[in-house]
């Protein structure tokens, strides 16, 4: 009787399970194979163990990147409605003549200042940017997009579990 054929799909999954980290002993036992076969599979096959640990951490931070890059676009935006608003306002106040609701004027004044204090806060809070800054970042960005694909030169896609 010869020797059980391995189907190549599950090989392939479980390199990329061992390419990210998981150790081969657990990786024979989870997929009911000798622990043997799969070593010596992997020693034939050049498997490295963590050879896509970075790759998945920079895909990560990417997406972590993105989403951060969401909520910093919608605070900006809120800031943008907040000021065309009261921007239109005042216009409107100084077209009446601001001696004539000196009240509402001075409003206004104080809310400006208000959202401008508000809006210092949420730069820190969410790491809102110039666009010196950005285009900083972006640089940043590519030198690890480079980086990324020296790390996966079989243009495989990192596994992210």
């Amino acid at each position: 009787m010869g020797a059980k054929k391995l189907d190549r799909d599950l090989l392939n999954r479980i390199r990329e399970k061992f390419e990210a980290g998981y150790n081969l002993y657990d990786l024979a036992n989870e997929n009911f194979l000798n622990y043997d076969t799969l070593k010596n599979i992997s020693s034939q096959e050049g498997w490295q163990k963590n050879s896509r640990v970075e790759a998945i951490r920079i895909a990560e931070i990417n997406l972590e990147s993105e989403k951060n890059a969401k909520t910093r676009q919608t605070v900006k935006n809120k800031y943008k409605s907040i000021t065309n608003n009261l921007r239109a306002e005042l216009v409107g106040q100084s077209k009446k003549g601001i001696t004539e609701d000196r009240d509402k004027a001075e409003a206004i004044l104080k809310s400006i200042q208000a959202v401008g204090e508000l809006y210092k806060i949420d730069k820190d809070l969410h790491n809102i940017m110039n666009s010196k800054e950005e285009a900083d970042i972006q640089q940043k960005r590519l030198k690890n997009q480079k980086l990324k694909e020296d790390l996966l030169q079989d243009d495989k896609p990192p596994h992210i579990t």
